[in-house]
This record gives structure tokens, C-alpha cells and sequence, in this order.
């Protein structure tokens, strides 16, 4: 027999082996980051009062059996706690998973299952396809005037085989014209706010595809996963750990739930210096351990840590262990790499408010941490925000806010592969480092099919200028600073930006919207002209635009420039 026949047969053997079931719900596929339905557990798991074992939101990790199971629970037990649009959404999302043989339906392949326009569905094996599709016109006001047009079309693909084998590919075209500022960033950062390679210049275009495929050792405790797609770690707006404000990279990914513990093992190949030039780029890789426990009914607590580093050709074999503290790993292997340690708490309290924290530490000197002389090295950063469902008694109409505070010089580091980035975008809050900010979200669904988002976002940050790193933009070397102590929170030319946004939709059928809003962004700083060199994408001291839009999409997230710094 063949080296490729036994390749086969194994593999063939693989896929069959498990419980013989029916699938009902695909065991490893994980639901899209920040997700409508995502957003829904997070509701519900605050307004039962208790948090879910079998659920970990915080990680942004979260299956579609999972998922289903709690709502499920939700719609059994809390009939009389659940709002009434509640229920319709928990009923929406469950008829879009529920199985039946449709192989024997002849015809009732297309939109045999509400929203999927191709379903094929046995006790073995299940298949979705649906098309995505996404247009905006903008009106843009101030000193970038003009109509800006946005293009996406694609295709959405799930598989699951033998309840095992998860399949995850999303294949997005895109045409876009950006606000004048993100224009001006891009132009600059050779880099499009969460997008990787692209051509064109005013008028961008680029492919947004990712996908995974999974596999469930333990079904409902150990699953496995690789693919190329965004990442996202915690539980506010933004996160000081790592967040999807960059571009799609690969990855590989063990998540593991016993008991109230929560356990992921995450590795990513990024590209940390882009020129979008056709030659070689750097690389380099991050590990992550990432681990969360229910301590009670209504309190969790979690420990986060990662290192960056960069190995020519080959991986660092010690980062693959799953166990060690990666900082003692780094020491030992002499220090040269990039290590941050993090701490998280979230904490749901009278069944309508949450609250959760992220505190960060990129490096610091003890004696210096508590001296009080701005020690250049002491790089931290904390979140602190809430969450407030049905809020002042009005269902369905909820209200989060959040801080976010990073010191100068975070997340940079002496070799500019192994800094805290990926083409050229911050992998954690997209205000880079050297910020104070706050952030916030008023969602109301208005009726069934109509839903009113408001946004709103305040920093105040430095700005590297006259060729001097201070340390507020991550690509830089932070062996280039100008002094050692000192550094104030806020250090260089002081910038201050506010950005406020609102959006209505209107849900025509199951996944398809219209959406209509518009969004303002006014910056000034201290200074009449400040160079690029700082993420905050302007040219000039005091800068105010605004936009106005109209879009239809059909399963696609709305393309939303208000999110951004």
C-alpha cells in the first residue's frame, strides 16, 4: 500500500471515528468576533445573575453548540426574565442551527433553514453556504469633502463532518474609499485599519478572507484549531491585551474548559514591518497563554501572558510549552524578547450590571515602579469599564463605558521585529501607547426589526514630533528616547480627539440590513502641524470632519469608521 493510500485511510478513519450522532449544532465552529449573537450571550449571561461555566466570553471564543445549549437553557428557564425581543432573537439564532436531514428533501436545499441560502444537513455531516454582500455611500464634510463609496461581496462557507471536523471559510472582495483622516493614516502607515495587503491609493481595494479548521478532541472540553482570522481578548470596546484592530493573521489555537476554568493556548504568525511592496516582509510570532476561572456565581478572574519573538527560520520550541510562564521562559533563553503579563476581572452584579478590568505590564523596575521619578521603563496600561443591561428599567436598552490608559514606550521594543504590531497597525488598543482615554456605547432595540447604536470616544495622547521618540508610537525603537526619567503620562505635543457616532438599522430579513447614521471626528493639538510619525492619523493641529452614510449588507458586519481613533 502507498504512502498516499494510508495518508488516506487513516484520515478517512479519523473523520469517522466519534459518537454516532446527530448534528445538531457544530461542535467546533466558534461564533464570529463581536457577533450580534455574541453580544446576546453577553446580555443574557449578566441578566441571569450568574455566570456560565460552559461559556467564556472573555476569551472571544465561543462554539455554536455552546452557544445554543445556553440559549436553549435561557429560553427554558427565564421565560418570565426574558424581554420579548430577547426571546425572538434567541429563537432566530436557534432555527438557523437546528439539523434535519435535508438530503432527503428534494428542492429544500435552498433556505430549507431560515437565513441559510444552501443547507445540506444528514446525521454526519452539515454544510452551509451564504453569500455576503455589503454597500455604503458616504458623504464626507470638513476638509476632505466629497462621495465615498464602499464595494464587498463574497461568500460564507460552514462545514462539520462526523461531529468532529469543523470547516470555517469566508472569501470577501472589497472596494473602498476612505474618510480624509483614515486616508491620510493609511497613506502614511502603508496600512488600511485592520486589513493587510491592498492595492490602489484613494481608491483601495483588497481581499478580506479568513477561515479555520477545527477539530473536537473532547467534545465540550478540548478543541483545536488553525486557520487565518482576527483575535480578540477581553471584555470591554477595546482591550489592552490583544484586540481585532489589526489585520488578519495565521494561527493556531488549543482551547481547553473543565470545570469553571477556561484555558487557551494561542500562537500567530504576524508581519510586524509592512512597506505593501512586493518583496520579502519580517515576521514574527506571539504565544499566549490566556487563562480564566469563575471564582463564584458572579465573579471571575483571569491570567494573561504573551511573548513575541523572532527566530529566522525556525519557531522557538520552548514558547510551545503550555504550562511555564513565558517571562521565565524568556529570561532563561537570555532576554531578548518581547514578554507582557496581564490581569483580568469581570464580575456581573444584580442581574443588570457587569463590570470587568484589564490591568497590563510590559516592564518595570520595583524600586522605580513606586519611586514616583517617571521612570521611562515603568510601561503598564489598565481598562476599567461597565456594562448596564435594561438599563433604568427600560428593556432592551443598554449603555457600556470603559477607560483605557497605557504609559508611553509600551508595547515598543529595542528590535522593531519583535514590537507589539502587525502591518504597521497596535495589536491591542488602536490609540497605541502614551493615551488616556474613555469610550462608550448606547444600544436600544427600538422595535423587532429596528435597532439605534450611538458611539462615542474621547483621548487625550502625545505626539512624537521634531524627530523625537517619545514613546507613543509602538514601531518605534525605544532605544531612541530623549531621557530616562521624567516621562509624564502624556509626553510630547498633547493631542486631544473626540469622535461621536449613530447608527439605525433596520433588519429587512434575518441577516439582511439597512443601515443609516452619520459620525463626527474633531482633533486639535498643541501645536499647528504634527508629523505622522504618531498613530494618530493628521497632519495638521486642529482638523474636523464628518460623514454621513446609507449601506445595505446582507451577512456582513457593518464596515464602521466611527470605531476607529
Amino acid at each position: 500500500m502507498t504512502n498516499k493510500r494510508i495518508i488516506f485511510l487513516l484520515f478517512s478513519l479519523l473523520l469517522l471515528w466519534g459518537p454516532q450522532m446527530q448534528c445538531s449544532y457544530a461542535q467546533g465552529l466558534a461564533l464570529p468576533l463581536k457577533n450580534e449573537y455574541v453580544y446576546l450571550l453577553d446580555r443574557l449571561e449578566t441578566r441571569s445573575g450568574r455566570l456560565c461555566d460552559t461559556l467564556c466570553l472573555s476569551s472571544q471564543t465561543e462554539y455554536y453548540n455552546q452557544a445554543a445549549a445556553f440559549a436553549q437553557t435561557q429560553l427554558k428557564d427565564a421565560e418570565n426574565t426574558l424581554s420579548h425581543y430577547d426571546r425572538l432573537d434567541l429563537q432566530r439564532f436557534l432555527a438557523a442551527q437546528v439539523s434535519g436531514d435535508s438530503t432527503s428533501l428534494p428542492g429544500r436545499n435552498f433556505y430549507a433553514v431560515p437565513g441559510n441560502l444552501f443547507s445540506l444537513r444528514s446525521s454526519h455531516f452539515n454544510l452551509t453556504i451564504n453569500p455576503v454582500f455589503s454597500s455604503q455611500i458616504t458623504t464626507q464634510t470638513g476638509d476632505a469633502s466629497g462621495v465615498l463609496f464602499m464595494l464587498s461581496y463574497g461568500a460564507q462557507i460552514n462545514c462539520s463532518i462526523a461531529n468532529r471536523w469543523s470547516v470555517n471559510l469566508n472569501i470577501d472582495r472589497v472596494q473602498e474609499q476612505l474618510p480624509g483622516f483614515l486616508n491620510t493614516y493609511t497613506r502614511q502607515m502603508h496600512a488600511i485599519p485592520g486589513i493587510g495587503y491592498y492595492t490602489g491609493s484613494g481608491n483601495y481595494q483588497y481581499w478580506n478572507n479568513t477561515g479555520y479548521i477545527s477539530y473536537t478532541l473532547i467534545k465540550n472540553h478540548l478543541d483545536i484549531a488553525a486557520g487565518r482570522g482576527k483575535n480578540f481578548v477581553g471584555d470591554g470596546l477595546h482591550s489592552i491585551f490583544l484586540s481585532d484592530n489589526s489585520a488578519p493573521s495565521d494561527f493556531a489555537k488549543i482551547n481547553t474548559r473543565i470545570w469553571k476554568f477556561n484555558y487557551e493556548n494561542l500562537f500567530i504568525a504576524l508581519t510586524p514591518e509592512y512597506g505593501n511592496i512586493n518583496q520579502l516582509s519580517s515576521k514574527s510570532y506571539m504565544a499566549i497563554h490566556d487563562l480564566s476561572v469563575n471564582l463564584t456565581r458572579w465573579l471571575n478572574a483571569g491570567v494573561f501572558e504573551t511573548i513575541v519573538f523572532s527566530r529566522p527560520g525556525s519557531w522557538e520550541v520552548d514558547y510551545l510549552n503550555p504550562v511555564v510562564f513565558y517571562r521565565y521562559t524568556e529570561r532563561t533563553n537570555g532576554s531578548p524578547d518581547n514578554a507582557l503579563l496581564g490581569f483580568t476581572l469581570k464580575a456581573v452584579i444584580a442581574k443588570h450590571l457587569q463590570l470587568y478590568g484589564q490591568f497590563m505590564l510590559d516592564e518595570f523596575t520595583q524600586k522605580q515602579f513606586f519611586g514616583g521619578h517617571g521612570y521611562w521603563a515603568n510601561k503598564f496600561g489598565f481598562q476599567a469599564g461597565a456594562k448596564y443591561f435594561d438599563a433604568f428599567g427600560v428593556k432592551n436598552l443598554d449603555l457600556q463605558a470603559e477607560a483605557n490608559a497605557v504609559r508611553p514606550y509600551t508595547y515598543a521594543h529595542s528590535d522593531t521585529v519583535i514590537n507589539y504590531t502587525n502591518y504597521n497597525q497596535p495589536l491591542a488598543d488602536p490609540w497605541g501607547s502614551g493615551f488616556i482615554g474613555v469610550t462608550g456605547r448606547l444600544k436600544y432595540r427600538i422595535a423587532d426589526k429596528w435597532d439605534l447604536v450611538a458611539n462615542g470616544s474621547f483621548y487625550t495622547r502625545g505626539a512624537d514630533t521634531a524627530n523625537i521618540n517619545f514613546g507613543n508610537n509602538p514601531l518605534l525603537n525605544y532605544t531612541t528616547r530623549n531621557r530616562n526619567f521624567g516621562v509624564p503620562w502624556i509626553s510630547g505635543v498633547r493631542t486631544n480627539c473626540l469622535m461621536v457616532g449613530v447608527n439605525l438599522s433596520y433588519r429587512l430579513y434575518h441577516d439582511l440590513y439597512l443601515d443609516l447614521g452619520g459620525a463626527m471626528r474633531n482633533f486639535t493639538s498643541q501645536t499647528p502641524d504634527i508629523p505622522l510619525s504618531s498613530v494618530s492619523g493628521t497632519t495638521t493641529g486642529n482638523n474636523m470632519q464628518a460623514w454621513y452614510y446609507f449601506g445595505i449588507r446582507l451577512n456582513a458586519t457593518r464596515r464602521a469608521y466611527d470605531a476607529y481613533f
